[in-house]
């Protein structure tokens, strides 16, 4: 499965404004209100409880979070990405400026595995994680972590 099949620049927001790490979440997952895999955004967000919401911390990954939403409302796989215009304290205190949210139908569970696997160890990358920070547009960040995420 492509990246690009689940991500574009439409399900990105780059400069986005939050004053606490569930406050970001919530905005990360605000992309997605409308987007024609989802159903019902009701159903998306009350599947997003704080099990689902994970912190990659440690050797300078803090600045991820990643949340997820499983619901028979997501008819295909989306995923919605945000940075930050500054970070935000996680729950161990590091400063977290990149969000993503997925979202995925109840039948998808391995293709939403293969991709959460593939952005974790993209953001894991110090290298590809500077140049998230450093994207310029929306189309620049979404091209590079759809290049990522295949």
């Amino acid at each position: 499965m492509s990246g690009g099949a689940f991500l574009g620049p439409s399900t990105v927001r780059l400069g986005l404004q939050a004053v606490t790490r569930d406050e970001a979440v919530r905005a990360t997952a605000e992309i997605l209100r409308g987007d024609p895999r989802v159903g019902s955004w009701d159903a998306l967000w009350a599947s997003i409880g704080p099990k689902q919401v994970v912190e990659l911390g440690g050797s300078g990954g803090g600045v991820v979070c990643l949340s997820h939403g499983r619901s028979g409302a997501v008819g295909n796989l989306a995923l919605a990405a945000a940075r930050l215009s500054a970070p935000v304290a996680g729950q161990q205190g590091e400063a977290l400026v990149l969000f993503f949210v997925f979202a995925i139908p109840l039948t998808m569970a391995e293709e939403y595995l293969r991709a959460v696997g593939a952005l974790a160890r993209a953001v894991g990358n110090a290298k590809h994680r500077t140049a998230l920070l450093g994207a310029e547009t929306q189309d620049d960040f979404a091209n590079l972590l759809s290049g990522w995420v295949s």
